[in-house]
C-alpha cells in the first residue's frame, strides 16, 4: 500500500503488523531518518544485536533467513537492507509468504518510478511504500523553523527564506546544518540574515 504523506508520522511511531516498509525517493536523509524511526519504534534501539539485522545491498540474499529468525531476548525483530533495487523483490516476496512478525525495512534511494519492487510493495496488503522526496517552498521553511524552535532558537523571516534557498536537498544534511547554526546562535538566540549567511 502506498502511504499518504499525512499518515507517515503516525505510521513511523506505530507500524502495527506491517511486514515490509519500502522507503524510496531522492532524499537519502529522509529515508535514513524514517528508517531509524522505524527501528526505534519496533526494536527500541538502532543497534540491538538480538532484534536488529542491518544488511547492505549485497545482503539481499539473506532477507528470507533474517526475517525467519527470532529474537533471543523476545520482541519483534527488524531487518533493514540499504540501497536496494529490484534484486530485492524475489527474497522480499518469499519472506512475506512465510509466517512471522519481523519487520523488513528496505531503503531504496533513487528507485525508479516503474521499478518492480515499488509496484509490488504498493500492491501488497502487508507492505507499505513511503515516498521520501526533498522538501520545498513552504514545507521546507516550516521544517527549518520547527527544527530551530526545538533547538530554542528563533529565526527572522528574511533569514528563513535565505536558508530555504540554500538547504533542503537532503534532510539529514539540512538538520545537521541547522544544528550547527543553532549552536552558533546559542540557546535562546536569534538568527538574522547575517547570522544565517
Amino acid at each position: 500500500m502506498k502511504l499518504d504523506a499525512r499518515r507517515v508520522a503516525a505510521f513511523l511511531e506505530s507500524p502495527g503488523t506491517c511486514r515490509v516498509v519500502l522507503l524510496y525517493g531522492d532524499d537519502y536523509g529522509i529515508i535514513r531518518e524514517r528508517s531509524n524511526s522505524l527501528l526505534k519504534s519496533v526494536a527500541g534501539a538502532l543497534d540491538d544485536p538480538f532484534r536488529v539485522a542491518d544488511l547492505e545491498k549485497d545482503g539481499v540474499g539473506r532477507i528470507v533467513e533474517e526475517m525467519a529468525s527470532r529474537s533471543l531476548t523476545g520482541g519483534r525483530r527488524v531487518v533493514r537492507v540499504r540501497d536496494v533495487g529490484d534484486a530485492a523483490l524475489v527474497p522480499t516476496t518469499a519472506a512475506m509468504a512465510q509466517a512471522g512478525d519481523s519487520l523488513l525495512v528496505l531503503e531504496a534511494p533513487g528507485l525508479a518510478a516503474r521499478a518492480k519492487l515499488r509496484a509490488a510493495m504498493e500492491r501488497a496488503p502487508e507492505a507499505v511504500a513511503i515516498a521520501c522526496y526533498a522538501l520545498e517552498g513552504a514545507a521546507l521553511e516550516q521544517m527549518i523553523g520547527q527544527t530551530l524552535a526545538r533547538l530554542d532558537v528563533t529565526v527572522e523571516r528574511e533569514a528563513l527564506s535565505w536558508l530555504a534557498g540554500q538547504l533542503g536537498a537532503d534532510q539529514g544534511v539540512t538538520r545537521s546544518e541547522l544544528e550547527k547554526l543553532a549552536l552558533f546562535a546559542g540557546l535562546g538566540g536569534r538568527v538574522d540574515l547575517a547570522t544565517a549567511q
